[in-house]
């Protein structure tokens, strides 16, 4: 897919220079799926069991149960992006976890009044000051999350996923550990 090949392109930018501040103390992971650009580029890969690739119950299970810090999804401008639907961002918001999108039409009317999604320009600087604002700020990061899982417990019901739009998955995540302070 081109245009996922793009999201990444521009994801590696991003990485690149996290990765540089922050070495092995930040994982960038693919989850569910890899490709060659993301194996070249620092990105790990976190692979569901083999149940969950098929039927999307066990894969929200699967990944519910992973240990995350950020979510990002990147959208880049392209005619087919156009049509994109927010579940990604419905999904994110289950996992309780802060989430840095690209600014996006779709995105923004659906989460526009959540206190834990911060829309972004798709440049790398703006994507790298928030993900090290939220790296070196843990209760913010922890806020974000909370309120993103008491939006989805409150207002993201099976009902408005349906109206929201079919499943694309593939999801961007961040594992953090701890920062030590100088």
């Amino acid at each position: 897919f081109p245009s996922h090949d793009r999201k990444v392109e521009f994801l590696n930018l991003v990485v690149s220079r996290i990765k540089n501040a922050y070495g092995s103390r930040v994982s960038f992971v693919m989850a569910g799926g890899t490709t060659s650009q993301t194996k070249r580029s620092g990105w790990e890969l976190c692979a569901p069991p083999l149940n969950a690739t098929t039927n999307y119950p066990a894969f929200a299970r699967w990944l519910l149960s992973q240990s995350w810090d950020l979510a990002l999804a990147p959208l880049i401008d392209t005619e087919f992006n156009k049509g994109k639907s927010a579940i990604k961002l419905m999904d994110y918001s289950a996992l309780g976890v802060p989430i840095i999108a690209s600014s996006h039409s779709e995105y923004e009317k659906e989460f526009a009044a959540s206190p834990g999604v911060s829309f972004l320009p798709n440049d790398a600087e703006s994507w790298v000051q928030k993900i090290t604002f939220l790296i070196e700020n843990e209760k913010e990061r922890i806020f974000q999350g909370s309120q993103n899982r008491q939006n989805f417990d409150k207002n993201l019901t099976l009902e408005k996923a349906e109206k929201i739009g079919k499943r694309c998955f593939n999801p961007f995540l961040i594992r953090s550990f701890p920062v030590k302070k100088s």
